[in-house]
């Protein structure tokens, strides 16, 4: 896994950009610490055969296979799916804690086994 943060200047500080070139069963804990709201997520799985799942924790250190996740947003085999979330959205991407996630081939609890190839995420949160 490869992660980039890119920070903002004022007035956008509170916003929060980041890359994951290669997103895998391993947790990637705390991207976003804190009450954080997730505006954006662009999964791209078009390197996989399979569809890839990706598991959204309110938790600082979530353990991926026994932490239930909070969301699992489903990408299909060899796409690339953006996710919109507003402040209308009844899924309301509202964290407390901190943002964690994980990119894993099974449903559920189920991990940490990665996905065959790399699975990119960009997201974009305010906190």
């Amino acid at each position: 896994m490869a992660i980039t943060g890119t920070p903002q200047a004022d007035p956008i500080s509170a916003l929060g950009v980041w890359n994951d070139t290669d997103a895998e069963g391993t947790a990637v804990n705390n991207i976003r610490p804190g009450a954080t709201k997730l505006d954006l997520l662009d999964v791209d799985n078009a390197a996989n055969a399979a569809v890839s799942y990706l598991k959204i924790y309110d938790s600082l250190g979530p353990t991926i296979g026994t932490t239930d996740p909070d969301w699992i947003l489903p990408v299909a085999a060899s796409v690339q799916r953006t996710y919109l979330f507003t402040e209308d959205d009844v899924m309301g991407l509202t964290v407390a804690n901190g943002i964690s996630y994980a990119v894993v081939p099974g449903a559920g609890t189920a991990g940490p086994t990665r996905p065959t190839s790399a699975v990119i995420l960009d997201g974009v949160a305010n906190a």
